[in-house]
């Protein structure tokens, strides 16, 4: 059995699309775990409760679970997009990897009195789940009809202890930029990859989800692979501390993750806004896993570059309306410097522009170790950055 944990909050207009997905799977094996993070939207809870009075999902009973909910009309001029339209066609074919053993999805629906973000969401999901396996889903998303199977066999075929696939975004409104938000994982595709290799090349350049990957529930509990509760970013260290404690991954591009994109998502309201400052608290998890395991020699120096590559980019980026903009990006200054300081890194909590060049002029000199080396351009650096953005 193959379990799908799938963190519910306030997401009724796309949960029943997202349902159905799995239900539409070629592998018949399922059982679907959804978790409510406190839900406050009405039409959210109508749907959970009418999950709530069955046990087993099928193509032939899906739509009539629903059938009393009133359903928004999400189709910009009335036209669907093509992921929606290919799960409708797959339900209606009822294909299955194995004719006798018709697709049958276990469903259960558990509830966490307060909301605790969508990595505790996951983890009282995996807690709670009895298949082999694990995937993730988040509730507004898809899965192609026959992405489970391919994962699945997959894995079986290379041995693999994580095997990712590829995304794409959709929408509803047809003037949307899929190219926003887009999420990928930068690996070699089609071949069994020892995660050493990945942790000397190119550790905080793998990709930033939980969702896009297959592994055995075993894994994750021996591998303490659980989600920091009540944070965002939680995907960003998931991934790093993922690469650090499995031996090997395969990536297969097979696109198979479809994620919607519309204007109410987490990413699109708040990641660009005050709650940007919780990026420092993601990269401190991370220095603290990297600190743990057997690879710190390895990555410290491409960690301490991720963390200021990272605090750049947000701090570039961060959206001009946001409320107390300045204090926003100095607390995110702050934080950052934090994670380096955890790696070693000695930083000025107000770096003046001597500061910035006497560590210039140390990083020049030779003699000096790479990680000498790298202390002082990591100091200069970030001295720089705070004089640009913080000042």
């Amino acid at each position: 059995m193959v379990s799908i944990v799938v963190p519910v909050y306030n997401t009724g207009a796309y949960l029943v699309d997202a349902v159905k997905s799995i239900v539409a799977q070629t592998y018949p094996r399922l059982e679907l775990i959804l978790v409510d993070d406190a839900s406050s939207d009405e039409l959210t809870l109508k749907l959970l409760a009418a999950y709530e009075q069955v046990d087993v999902l099928t193509p032939d009973n899906i739509d009539k679970i629903t059938a009393h909910i009133e359903l928004p009309s999400l189709a910009a001029y009335g036209v669907l997009p093509k992921e929606i339209v290919a799960v409708n066609d797959a339900l209606k074919q009822k294909v299955s990897m194995l004719p006798d053993a018709p697709t049958q999805v276990h469903i259960r629906v558990l509830h966490s009195a307060t909301n605790q973000g969508a990595g505790e969401g996951r983890n009282i999901g995996v807690r709670a789940s009895t298949g082999s396996y694990l995937l993730f889903m988040d509730a507004d998303d898809l899965f192609a009809p026959q992405l489970i199977e391919h994962a699945y066999k997959t894995k079986l075929r290379t041995g693999a202890e994580v095997v990712l696939f590829a995304n794409h975004n959709f929408s509803y409104d047809p003037d949307n930029d899929l190219r926003v938000q887009s999420v990928s994982w930068n690996l070699e595709a089609n071949k069994l990859l020892p995660c050493v290799d990945i942790i000397k090349r190119q550790l905080f350049n793998v990709g930033y989800t939980v969702w896009g990957c297959l592994l055995s529930r075993q894994t994750f509990i021996d591998k303490d692979l659980f989600l920091a509760p009540h944070v965002i970013f939680e995907d960003n260290d998931w991934v790093v501390r993922m690469v650090l404690r499995t031996d090997n991954l395969y990536y297969t591009p097979f696109d198979g993750y479809w994620r919607l994109m519309h204007a109410s998502q987490l990413t699109a309201v708040d990641y660009r806004g005050a709650r940007v400052v919780n990026l420092g608290d993601m990269l401190q998890r991370m220095v603290i896993d990297i600190k743990a395991s057997s690879f710190y020699a390895q990555a410290r120096n491409s960690c301490i570059t991720s963390c200021i590559d990272l605090f750049d980019f947000w701090a570039k980026n961060i959206k001009a309306d946001t409320q107390n903009k300045q204090q926003v990006i100095q607390e995110l200054f702050a934080r950052v410097a934090l994670a380096l300081e955890m790696l070693g890194v000695p930083l000025s909590s107000k770096p003046s522009g001597l500061y910035m060049q006497w560590h210039h002029l140390l990083y020049k000199m030779p003699g000096l170790s790479a990680s000498t080396r790298m202390d002082h351009f990591a100091a200069a650096r970030m001295a720089r950055l705070y004089r640009r953005y913080c000042k």
